[in-house]
């Protein structure tokens, strides 16, 4: 089966969850979120074929997303999960 991965937060949690995606049987990292160009090209030599955002609603919006993986700041959880989860 496959899976269609987005990781939403690049900083240093977050570029180990694209590395673990990207090289993943089974997956295929689709998006990387984050809002710092840097961290986002940072995820861009580790995953070149995923797609980059700033906006995590391009993320929530694209068709090719199974499953969401929140690498963000603690305090951001709760509502970028909810957002998932609608």
């Amino acid at each position: 089966m496959h899976h269609d991965i987005a990781v939403v937060g690049a900083g240093a949690w977050g570029r180990s969850h694209v590395r673990t995606f990207a090289a993943e049987r089974g997956c295929e990292l689709t998006w990387v979120c984050d809002p710092s160009a840097s961290a986002l090209a940072a995820a861009a030599d580790l995953a070149p074929h995923a797609r980059l955002s700033e906006r995590i609603d391009d993320v929530l919006t694209a068709a090719d997303v199974d499953a969401v993986v929140l690498a963000t700041p603690a305090t951001l959880h709760a509502e970028q999960a909810t957002r998932v989860l609608e």
